[in-house]
């Protein structure tokens, strides 16, 4: 009985470590070909927006804050993304540098270096050989696009992770 017992135990104990792995990875699985067939569209797409005016909270194309622009695009081709740059930063698997592509998503501490919170995020564009460029919702210039990012002071301080927001399959 105790040798019964023991392994219910033990079974329940692997159910509930696997089922919260799974569920602190928040990873949705998308075909790869439509993925990436998608991103290219995604910044053509986010490409007109440039210049369009940042609205805290904003999702919309009247005005985007960097989290609602980020969910506007993938949105736009099917891909439902959390809608804030806190839960971004949770969902997908973290990707290093070496394996960026567009598509992926950088995240930034927002306006205070001293924090290690997630305050901003932006769709990379481009990756080639450490030099990579982002699309996002600037406060003071909107939507935007900076090149060769970790050349940029501000971005080089605060830049936190990237991340594929979908399993590729």
């Amino acid at each position: 009985m105790k040798k019964i017992l023991l392994l219910f135990v033990f079974s329940v104990g692997l159910f509930t470590a696997s089922f919260s792995q799974a569920q602190t990875t928040n990873s949705l699985r998308v075909n790869a070909d439509h993925y990436f067939s998608s991103v290219d569209s995604m910044i053509m797409l986010g490409k007109k927006f440039l210049g369009v005016r940042y609205s805290y909270g904003g999702n919309t194309p009247s005005g985007f804050d960097c989290s609602g622009f980020v969910s506007y695009l993938f949105g736009k081709y099917g891909f439902k993304v959390a809608k804030s740059s806190r839960d971004l930063a949770h969902v997908g698997a973290e990707v290093n540098e070496s394996c960026l592509q567009a598509g992926d998503l950088a995240f930034f501490k927002g306006r205070s270096t001293k924090s290690s919170e997630v305050g901003h995020v932006a769709l990379v564009i481009k990756a080639l050989g450490g030099r990579w460029d982002i699309i996002h919702a600037t406060v003071h210039k909107g939507i935007w696009i900076d090149h060769d990012v970790m050349n940029i002071e501000y971005y080089k301080q605060r830049f936190l992770m990237f991340r594929r927001p979908f399993e590729l399959i």
